[in-house]
C-alpha cells in the first residue's frame, strides 16, 4: 500500500516537473519571439523615420526657395541671381514692379548697342522694361510698296537688325508707324486722325513729319495713308498705287537692355 502511494506520489511529481519544463520552454520561446518582434519594429521605425525625413526635405527645399524668392522683392537683383532667367517667378526678368529701369520721354535720342540712333516715341517709366523707338532714317531700296512694306520690315530689315544687335528674333517687334503712335506723339485723339487732318501742333516732335512716311493705315478706298509735310505743316494724305518710291521709317519695340 505504501509502495503504491509512493509510486503515485512520484508520478505526480514527474507530471509537475514535466509541466514546469514545458512552461519554461514556452516562456523562452515567447521571449525569443518577443525579442525578434521588438528588433523588427525598431528596424521598421528607423526605416520609416528615414523616409519621413527624405519627404520633409524634398518638400521643404522648394518651399524655402519660393519663400526666399517672394520674400525678397525689395532686392530683385538677388532674386534674379538666385533663380536665373529660366525661373517661372513672375517677378523675374523685368516683371517685378519694384525693379527699376532708366526712364525715357518722347523725343529722347537713344543709341542702341549696334551704335544706331533712334527716337523715343512713347514715354517709358522706370518700371517698364521695354521701349518704343522710331528710326530717324528713311528706308527706300526701290523695292518697297505699300502692299509689301510690313513684310519687308519683318523679313528683310528685321533680320539685319537681329544680326547687328545680336538679339533673339522673338525679342524684338518691328512695324510701320501707326495712328496710335501719332495720337501719342501729337495728343490728338486717334478717332480724329483721318485723311487730310493736320497732325502737326506745338507738341509734335519735328522728326515725325520732317519727311513723307508711310503709316500702317489705309483709307476707305484702301489707299495707303502717309504722313505728308506740306508748306511747313504736316497732314495725313493718301498715295495712289503704284506711286513709288515708298519711304518708310520703322518702329521697333525691344528691351532697354539693348540701349547703350
Amino acid at each position: 500500500m505504501k509502495l503504491f502511494t509512493k509510486i503515485k506520489q512520484n508520478i505526480k511529481e514527474f507530471k509537475e516537473a514535466d509541466r514546469f519544463v514545458k512552461e519554461e520552454l514556452v516562456t523562452e520561446e515567447e521571449k525569443k519571439d518577443d525579442k525578434i518582434a521588438r528588433i523588427t519594429l525598431l528596424f521598421l521605425g528607423v526605416v520609416l523615420l528615414v523616409l519621413f525625413g527624405v519627404v520633409i526635405v524634398s518638400i521643404n527645399m522648394p518651399i524655402k526657395k519660393i519663400y526666399k524668392t517672394y520674400s525678397n522683392l525689395d532686392n530683385p537683383e538677388e532674386i534674379i541671381k538666385d533663380n536665373n532667367s529660366n525661373s517661372d517667378n513672375p517677378y523675374i526678368n523685368g516683371n517685378n514692379n519694384n525693379q527699376t529701369f532708366k526712364s525715357y520721354k518722347i523725343g529722347d535720342v537713344v543709341t542702341l548697342k549696334d551704335n544706331s540712333k533712334w527716337y523715343v516715341i512713347d514715354n517709358s517709366n522706370g518700371d517698364e522694361a521695354y521701349i518704343s523707338l522710331l528710326s530717324p532714317n528713311n528706308i527706300n531700296d526701290g523695292t518697297i510698296n505699300y502692299m509689301n512694306a510690313e513684310e519687308y520690315l519683318e523679313n528683310t530689315y528685321k533680320n539685319k537688325l537681329v544680326s547687328s544687335l545680336k538679339i533673339d528674333k522673338n525679342s524684338i517687334t518691328i512695324r510701320l508707324i501707326s495712328l496710335n503712335d501719332l495720337s501719342i506723339l501729337t495728343g490728338i485723339k486717334e478717332e480724329e486722325l483721318d485723311v487730310n487732318s493736320q497732325i502737326q501742333n506745338n507738341k509734335t516732335p519735328k522728326f515725325v513729319y520732317e519727311t513723307i512716311n508711310l503709316t500702317n493705315h489705309t483709307d476707305e478706298e484702301n489707299k495707303p495713308v502717309l504722313i505728308c509735310p506740306n508748306n511747313g505743316n504736316a497732314i495725313l494724305c493718301t498715295g495712289n498705287p503704284p506711286l513709288n518710291p515708298w519711304i518708310i521709317k520703322p518702329v521697333i519695340e525691344l528691351s532697354k537692355d539693348y540701349i547703350k
